[in-house]
């Protein structure tokens, strides 16, 4: 099977030598390097390009993507990016990016991003996919993305339960399990929906379009 191709276009020298280094370890072909808007372009113009990366932050950034993307029915392009802010997250994936990953990211983080990609997936990073896909104006994308935010089997009953206005102590009684595991799993729900609390937690499901009626995204 022929190594997947990249190109990889960053404004920082550093982290584009770093980021070659680790996705070149991982068994991909970086054939391209690049600091400008212009080169993620001119690199994607090329044939039998698979994944691009390119900062959407970097001048003329979300413009590359909409013009890649136009040219390219194959190319993927990923958002390697420092903006934490839902705006130039939900632009990039609207204009058409598979994948939004923050550069404080682990390399593990990166490459299982690369794979989700290409498998047809949208990655964002998990730290904040719930903030991103609530904020998404498309329904469309947004339900399929939705299984970014992915509970496992015990995590989604008590999801169910939240929804339905149960205390810890009452989830622990109806599931048979102690307060602690209770608090155990809740805390790992509110980090995957990127909430504060409790409140926060059902008002992201809301956004999300999740209730006790829907069907949950399962690992």
């Amino acid at each position: 099977m022929a190594a997947i191709s990249m190109a990889i276009v960053d404004e920082n020298p550093i982290l584009l030598k770093e980021l070659s280094s680790i996705c070149s370890r991982h068994g991909f072909h970086v054939r391209d390097t690049g600091s400008s808007a212009a080169a993620a372009v001119e690199f994607a113009a090329k044939s039998g390009l698979d994944i691009l990366v390119v900062d959407p932050t970097m001048q003329g950034g979300m413009d590359a993507i909409a013009a890649v993307l136009a040219r390219s029915t194959t190319t993927k392009v990923i958002a390697w990016s420092p903006a934490r802010g839902a705006d130039y997250a939900v632009r990039a994936i609207e204009a058409g990016a598979r994948g939004y990953v923050l550069k404080t990211c682990t390399a593990d983080e990166f490459i299982l991003a690369v794979k989700a990609v290409l498998e047809g997936e949208i990655f964002i990073t998990p730290s904040f996919a719930a903030t991103i896909l609530a904020a998404l104006r498309d329904d469309r994308l947004r339900k399929r993305a939705a299984a970014i935010v992915a509970f496992s089997s015990r995590e989604e009953q008590i999801v169910r339960l939240l929804l339905r206005g149960r205390t810890n102590k009452e989830i622990a009684a109806t599931l048979s399990i102690s307060d602690k595991t209770v608090k155990w799993y809740m805390s790992n729900v509110l980090q995957k929906l990127n909430a504060k609390n409790r409140t926060e937690a059902v008002i992201a499901c809301q956004k999300l379009g999740l209730s006790h009626g829907h069907e949950l995204a399962k690992h």
